[in-house]
């Protein structure tokens, strides 16, 4: 093998302030001079392609305006970019310097109306989060629903049927929040409608009344406008959405003398207790994500004396989806009479991030964009400064491959590369995909590759399952206290949630025994019964006694997963007789899991479970913020309340709360989360027809854009289908412009083509650019210069460094920048266990080759897994050459198993000593079905169905289409058991057997045993798999294994005679409904007889023979099996077994 290398890693900063500033050029000096300059524009526009320093400029401007004493305020609309933007300010004036005010516009009016507030001794103001303003709509479309409430009168294009979905009530949001941006009042709104036909505004008008009045919003249309209408903010009631809250804060600059009603007038006041605060400078990065309420607060701060610095790029907007708008970019130039900000432009003509692969890559995106003037200046300057990367750069691959799987193989294996090879820490790297929902399954696509992953953002709380279980057992802790009825599913579901840990085959076992012990105790046998009775006996216990609650013998695997429950319940029992308020009866509840250790030890552990583990401990974290944060804005509240508003909220909440996991991980983003960072590596992924560009419009129903531009005075008069179609294409350029442009060095472009799945046109231009630049590469590097056709973006030449156009097949084409050969063809692995494998194939293929035993015996030394000869099984001796049976004690055989054995003994050992996955879909709805079967022996049609509904719960199937095809399916098989019920006859169900055949001990549950007539009895086997065909049901194992214990018993013990065996086939709906098997005669020289023997022979052997068989493609057991490719290990050679 070739002798390992070290590669040199690139030059690389270390953190993502260091990664922004950058040296100050001549252009960007001058801007921070102009806007620190008391002398200099009051208001200053400074436009510059991403990478060309305008975070760095906010950043010095900010600060040095403050060391010289001035009071700056530094803005940008996005929070994660402010929290940034916080800890940039605090590393350069010091952690405890607060000189610099850095917060979103809404968290700085926020901190406006605080201060005011506090100013007067008025009650602070509280702001609406968007679950919580998804939650107040929800109950307000609910109360519509029910009449408790007068609907609004919606036109005949929105169907009554629409009104209670998801997608409207975020419509409904949409247009909410964009008439709060927009400053409309509801008398406005029915006044747009009145003027364009527009009937679903007038309605909405209505909606925003109510809104108002369940927020507890007053209305202040009638005070008209200006003095008058800052007198009507001030009367408000202190509760405010996002959409309006920057606006309020204007107001109150505005009418900062008023005081506000209630007012006690001895609030914290200084000086003359009349002067509203001002400053000197303000600063607001992302200018072009900016709202128009933003705009008008800050018109109101220059208009009390501060100096404005605007940093902007149009072509990287990414917030429209929140109403920002690119467009107040060249508004801001406008004269501050006529409504703009009378900015004075400056163009920044250098960038410093990237090569100029990746500059010209986000230039030529750029080019598409709509602009004139300083836009073009802009994109232009985005090929100039210093070309960094060199040979070890990547720089643009823009790639096609045929599935996602191959797609984030792709991706992982760039990443993997650049850490292991490049030396690049994975924190340096990035995935960048269109949605949120996408994120979420590169994350797990790359977790499963073994690549580091930031665990994303937490989705709506309600649904995360860390988070259902709390609040469950929250709900049923206060439904005990309380004396309301408690319902037995939410307590299995609690047994089958983490807080229990039970699977569905041990809960079915553990209701079994509690119905035989409380039959026998002349009590009732009904699921929900028996369920509520064991709970209440244990809670009646202190903890450590709660065992003696359930029936003795009961083994431990099954009484643990309701201990554990009832633990968990009686803490937040106790916790909620004490009084304490929901965030003291959470913490109890978590404490008593015990999860917290469980799930930080499996995160810690980086295996599997890892991903999941950091995913539930996030989860949890959120979950406590969100108490807290609720408690803090509406005093102690209850268990109940609490839950309750967490189940209201469909939205997911955003949130402080820290996250676990590793630093040095790979971030997984969408583009509204990338602003203000960047990376060495960059991969976009799913650049599909349909997902990016998505072209569909975004207000069909409502009309929300339409609204903005009625009020912006852009509307046509008529429907602006071609004109909104652009602008929505071009909102998803911009997004595309803003990923390609995080990237310094290399960038990885894909898409999947499968032939239904098809690339964007977003992909096909960004190849047609890499196979342009690739052409002038070639072009230089033949001394012919670049071609006249091509142009070249800007006039400027490509890097110095050769470059090339790679084409792959025609299902995997690439254009790409070319790797040195030796780095390109150096190969990859993904961990010291791959890299530890890689090294023994070696080894074994040529046991002379001295570099793998040498990097294997370092590896050894430092204690590697597998890398030790002492470790491999080839140099190990079995630990015993033993036979499983020893001594003259039959052998214990299950009559299910029998076929397995004499089938492959090897996976009936694997499966038998705990090889065995976890119980499939088909598996659990099989449980479902024989339990049903069980506790209806003679059940009707219409009593199976009623005992299924009971039971669902049990599945936890979801919603969605996968869960409505299991609903159904699960209701085809109990009609076809209760056709086969329908035939009378008597019946014992679940019947244990326990019969000695030669040395075998036969141990097994049948599930109905029907007695004739005469006294015999027939095996009954239900079978629910869709895929059994049992072509020979005369000799199935099974029923003849039973056949042979029930005719031993008969023998022995005077039982019933078997009177042979049927399958019941309740899955296959194109079979008979039931095929039976013969009696067995008497003696024991039968087919059924020899199976038994056999398996006995596979089941107590000292070998396990693994045997080539139909089922070999559905085992889940393949990787441990000789006869499999897959199963093979080093040194066992192509021919072994």
């Amino acid at each position: 093998m070739p002798v390992p290398t070290f590669v040199r890693p690139r030059l690389r900063v270390d953190s993502p302030d260091d990664a922004a500033r950058v040296p100050l050029d001549t252009e960007a000096s001058s801007v921070v001079a102009e806007a620190t300059d008391a002398g200099g524009p009051r208001s200053l526009l400074a436009l510059g392609a991403p990478g060309s320093g305008r975070t760095t400029i906010g950043l010095e401007a900010a600060c040095e305006a403050a060391r010289a004493g001035a009071r700056v305020v530094l803005l940008s609309p996005a929070r994660r970019a402010a929290t940034r933007l916080k800890d940039a300010v605090a590393r350069r004036l010091g952690a405890h310097d607060e000189s610099v005010t850095v917060a979103t516009p809404a968290a700085f009016a926020f901190r406006l109306l605080s201060r005011h507030a506090a100013h007067w001794g008025s009650p602070g103001p509280a702001l609406i989060s968007g679950p919580d303003e998804d939650g107040i709509l929800a109950e307000l479309l609910a109360a519509h629903a029910s009449g408790e409430v007068v609907p609004p009168a919606w036109p005949e294009s929105i169907p009554e049927s629409a009104l209670g979905l998801d997608a409207f009530r975020h419509e409904l949001r949409d247009i909410l929040a964009r008439a709060g941006e927009l400053d409309l009042e509801p008398e406005d709104l029915r006044r747009l409608a009145a003027e364009h036909g527009r009937g679903e505004w007038g309605a909405v008008a209505t909606v925003l009344e109510q809104y108002r009045d369940a927020i507890g919003v007053e209305d202040d249309s009638s005070y008209g406008s200006g003095a008058d209408r800052a007198v009507a903010s001030a009367r408000r009631k202190r509760r405010y959405d996002s959409a309006r809250i920057v606006d309020e804060a204007a107001l109150v600059l505005a009418s900062w003398r008023t005081p506000p009603p209630g007012a006690d007038g001895v609030g914290d006041q200084t000086g003359d207790g009349t002067e509203p605060p001002a400053w000197d400078l303000v600063v607001v990065d992302d200018y072009q994500d900016v709202t128009r309420s933003t705009v008008r607060l800050l018109r109101v701060l220059a208009r009390d004396g501060a100096r404005l610095l605007l940093l902007a790029d149009p072509d990287v907007a990414v917030q429209t989806f929140r109403g920002g708008s690119p467009s107040l970019v060249q508004d801001a130039t406008a004269e501050f009479a006529a409504g703009g900000l009378g900015a004075t432009t400056r163009v920044l003509g250098s960038v410093h991030r990237g090569t100029s692969d990746v500059r010209a890559a986000v230039a030529a995106l750029a080019d598409r964009l709509p602009a004139g003037g300083e836009g073009l200046a802009r994109r232009r300057a985005t090929t100039s400064g210093e070309t960094d990367g060199g040979d070890a750069a990547l720089g643009v691959q823009v790639r096609t491959v045929r599935s996602a799987a191959a797609e984030a193989d792709e991706i992982a294996n760039a990443i993997r590369r650049a850490h292991l090879v490049d030396g690049l820490p994975y924190e340096r790297c990035a995935v960048i995909v269109r949605t949120s929902g996408l994120a979420t399954a590169m994350r797990s696509l790359l977790a499963a590759r073994r690549i580091p992953i930031s665990s994303g953002r937490i989705g709506a709380l309600r649904d995360e399952p860390a988070v259902r279980m709390l609040l469950d057992a929250l709900r049923v802790a206060d439904t005990i206290v309380t004396g309301g009825e408690v319902d037995g599913s939410d307590v299995r579901d609690l047994l089958l949630s983490p807080i229990g840990g039970a699977d569905p085959i041990r809960l079915r076992r553990l209701m079994r025994a509690l119905r035989v012990a409380s039959e026998a105790a002349g009590g009732a046998t009904d699921s929900d019964s028996v369920t509520l009775d064991a709970l209440r006996a244990i809670l009646a216990l202190p903890s450590e006694d709660m065992r003696d609650a359930l029936p003795d013998g009961l083994p431990q695997i099954l009484t643990d997963p309701y201990l554990r429950v009832g633990r968990v319940l009686a803490a937040a029992r106790d916790a909620i007789e004490r009084g304490e308020g929901a965030y003291a009866v959470l913490w109890a509840a978590w404490d008593a899991t015990g999860l917290a250790s469980v799930w930080q030890s499996r995160a810690v552990d980086g295996g599997p479970g890892a991903p999941r583990a950091h995913a539930d401990l996030d989860a949890a974290l959120a979950l406590f913020y969100a108490a807290e944060r609720y408690e803090e804005r509406e005093g102690s509240v209850t268990a109940a309340a609490f839950v309750g508003r967490i189940d209201s909220k469909a939205v997911a909440e955003d949130t402080l709360a820290q996250q676990s996991g590793k630093k040095d991980v790979v971030q997984v983003l969408t583009p509204a989360q990338a602003p203000g960072v960047d990376f060495d590596l960059v991969a976009i992924a799913g650049l599909q027809e349909d997902v990016w560009p998505d072209l569909r419009r975004r207000d069909s129903i409502l009309g929300s854009q339409a609204l903005v531009d009625v009020v912006t005075g852009r509307y046509a008069g008529v429907e602006r289908y071609a004109e909104a179609r652009r602008e929505v294409r071009d909102d998803e350029l911009r997004q595309l412009v803003l990923a390609a442009s995080r990237a310094r060095a290399d960038l990885l472009v894909t898409a999947v083509d499968d032939g239904e799945i098809v690339p964007s046109i977003f992909h096909e231009l960004m190849a047609a650019d890499a196979e342009r630049r690739a052409e002038e590469v070639r072009a230089v590097a033949a001394g012919g210069g670049v071609p006249a056709s091509s142009g070249g973006t800007g006039g400027s030449p490509p890097d110095a460094g050769a470059r090339a156009l790679v084409v792959g097949s025609d299902s995997e084409r690439s254009a790409t920048a070319a790797r040195p050969p030796d780095a390109a063809s150096r190969q990859v692995v993904r961990d010291l266990r791959e890299l530890v494998a890689e090294l023994r194939r070696a080894l074994a293929a040529d046991p002379s080759d001295a570099d793998a035993a040498r990097v294997l015996a370092h590896l050894a030394a430092e204690d590697v897994d597998g890398a030790s000869p002492d470790e491999w099984r080839l140099g190990l001796e079995p630990t015993t050459l033993e036979p499983l049976r020893t001594g003259t004690d039959p052998v214990g055989v299950s009559p299910s198993s029998v076929e397995q054995a004499n089938t492959c003994a090897l996976r009936w050992a694997l499966g038998r000593f705990g090889g065995r996955g976890g119980d499939s879909d088909a598996q659990s709805l099989g449980t479902l079905i024989h339990a049903i079967a069980e506790e209806n022996p003679s059940g009707t049609e219409a009593e199976l169905l009623a005992t299924l509904e009971t039971k669902l719960a049990d599945l936890d199937l979801g919603e969605g289409l996968a869960a409505d095809m299991q609903r159904a399916k699960a209701t085809r098989l109990v009609e076809r058991l209760a056709k086969y019920l329908a035939i009378p006859t008597e019946v014992q169900v679940e019947v244990e057997i326990d019969a000695t055949v030669g040395d075998a001990r036969i141990r097994g549950r049948i599930d109905r045993l029907e007695i004739d007539d005469d006294g015999t009895a027939r095996v009954v086997d239900l079978k629910t798999g869709t895929g059994a065909t049992d072509a020979k049901p005369e000799e199935h194992p099974q029923l003849g294994v039973y056949q042979v214990a029930l005719r031993a018993l008969h023998e022995s013990d005077g039982g019933p005679a078997p009177a042979g065996g049927r399958l019941v086939y309740l899955g296959a709906e194109t079979k008979a409904l039931s095929k039976d098997q013969a009696p067995l005669p008497e003696g024991t020289d039968t087919w059924a007889h020899d199976q038994l023997r056999s398996a006995v022979r596979a089941m107590s052997g000292s070998h396990m023979t693994a045997r080539q068989n139909a089922m070999c493609s559905f085992c889940d057991l393949r990787t441990s099996c000789p006869v499999q490719r897959e199963g093979r290990r080093i040194g066992d050679g192509e021919g072994k077994r």
